[in-house]
């Protein structure tokens, strides 16, 4: 393979060229021991904060890995996975998809693990696996968590779903970086480094010592499901009954007064067993109550509406309907949540349908685990100040339509579109005009109870997740009622 001079001059600068003409890539086997990661000083600026480890979980999960949802979540799904495998792509793509449209940010948080050559074993070395396979399948993961420290979890998983470590070479990578949202220089310059190679030498060396061995392979707040390989249907229909058993262990919890970010941990140590999954059979859970899974889980249906008292906003908000409604339903939101874009097709039909009669009101509620959140509510507020109510909805509508490309260019850009200032935007991004409004906002938010996004205040009543039509108008018809 013949690469171009600029191409290949990079990937000097990361040493993969000499790793591809040797056939092999580095990166510690199962049996080695556990590497060093490079000292924190020496991570550049990510996406997500690298500044939080449930590692004292049997199953240890950190925002060093790739995930949806959020960490206080009631349930954590860790999967182990090799890029080159179609039952894992398909857990990472549909099958993870199909789990969000069911369970909102607070209720389901899926994580990724590595498992590059996980489950090849020994024995098919011995039998003269082919060793440059081996090492594409390793440079596939390391190039993916490349992705991810440089552009996030969502690119992370673009990258996945474009990605085939048995097709893929070096060059093919960087293309499938770019498209997921990574600049070429920054994937050249810093996506190679020996720590994205320790990390998917680390995730290999635990799925060791959890006792993966079939992939893929998962654990639902620390238990093992026997994962069926058929298809994403069998695949999702297994962790939908898991993720409902222990949703309810997790209230458990909940009500005991356990802390968000305590939860995993704890859930963690309930459900897993003493002995690892290296001895002990995995679970295998019982069919669900009635004839399908999905039928089942829309008939438990989600948590319902819990009474709350919300802190109003401080001055004028963004809102939608009529402005002296009686009716008021604030909404707490993302712009970089995909909840969030989810539900505002429903929110139209609802103010639609309820001319006169229902306001919407918008509330800042940018989460830490996303980048470029905080920037992006700035700026909207910024719109808001400087234009007013119909610019802010317009600028809203683009920042959900490019939820993936909100950088600081991307929001001036936006921002022209609605006719702002682009001398007023800069300068009060600058010197965080909006950031005590918004931090006002999540106040607000935290002490009443708010655990993800979208979240929404109605009537004394508190619910959170991108729920149907339906349920939102039963909640009007309530607060209607006298």
């Amino acid at each position: 393979m013949t690469l171009p001079v600029s191409l290949a001059a990079g990937l000097r600068r990361l040493g993969v060229a000499a790793a591809l003409a040797a056939g092999v890539l580095g990166g510690c086997g199962r049996d080695r021991d556990r590497p060093e990661v490079a000292p924190s000083a020496e991570v550049p600026p990510a996406p997500t904060s690298f500044g939080w480890s449930d590692e004292a979980a049997p199953v240890p999960v950190s925002s060093k890995d790739p995930s949806a949802g959020a960490r206080s979540a009631l349930v954590t799904v860790v999967v182990f996975c090799e890029i080159d495998d179609t039952a894992c792509r398909a857990l990472a793509g549909k099958v993870r998809a199909e789990l969000g449209e069911r369970h909102d940010e607070a209720a389901l948080r899926f994580v990724w693990k590595h498992a590059a050559g996980v489950g090849r074993g020994e024995e098919s070395s011995a039998r003269g696996a082919d060793e440059r396979r081996r090492a594409r399948v390793e440079a596939a993961h390391v190039a993916a968590q490349a992705v991810f420290r440089l552009g996030g979890s969502a690119a992370f998983f673009r990258f996945v779903e474009r990605a085939s470590a048995t097709r893929d070479e070096v060059k093919d990578h960087v293309d499938r970086a770019v498209e997921a949202g990574v600049e070429r220089a920054a994937f050249l310059d810093e996506g190679l480094r020996q720590l994205d190679r320790d990390k998917v030498a680390s995730d290999r060396e635990l799925a060791g010592r959890l006792g993966v061995r079939r992939l893929p392979a998962a654990f639902v707040n620390g238990v093992w499901v026997e994962l069926a390989r058929e298809s994403s249907s069998g695949l999702g229909a297994a962790l939908g009954r898991a993720i409902e058993r222990e949703l309810e262990a997790a209230r458990a919890l909940q009500a005991r007064g356990l802390g968000a970010e305590e939860l995993y941990v704890a859930a963690c140590r309930d459900g897993y067993r003493p002995d690892g999954a290296r001895t002990a059979a995995p679970i295998v859970l019982p069919p669900p109550p009635t004839a399908t899974v999905a039928g089942s889980e829309r008939s438990r249906g989600p948590k319902p509406p819990e009474p709350a008292t919300f802190t109003p906003p401080p001055g004028e908000a963004p809102y939608r309907g009529a402005q002296n409604a009686r009716i008021v339903l604030e909404v707490f939101s993302d712009f970089e949540c995909p909840y969030c874009a989810r539900v505002g097709a429903t929110l139209d039909e609802l103010v639609a349908a309820h001319a006169g009669e229902l306001k919407i009101v918008w509330r800042h509620n940018p989460l830490p685990m996303h980048r470029h959140a905080m920037l992006a509510h700035e700026a909207s507020a910024e719109i808001f100040a400087q234009l007013g109510n119909a610019a802010f909805w317009r600028f809203h509508d683009i920042l959900f339509a490019h939820k993936s490309e909100l950088e600081r260019a991307d929001l001036e850009r936006y921002a022209a579109e609605v006719g702002a200032s682009l001398v007023r935007l800069r300068a009060a991004l600058d010197a965080g005009t909006h950031r005590p409004r918004i931090e006002a906002d999540l106040a607000a938010a935290k002490a009443a109870g708010v655990r993800g996004v979208p979240a929404f205040y109605l009537a004394g009543q508190l619910w959170s997740g991108a729920r149907p039509l339906a349920f939102f108008e039963e909640m009007v018809a309530g607060a209607k009622a006298p």
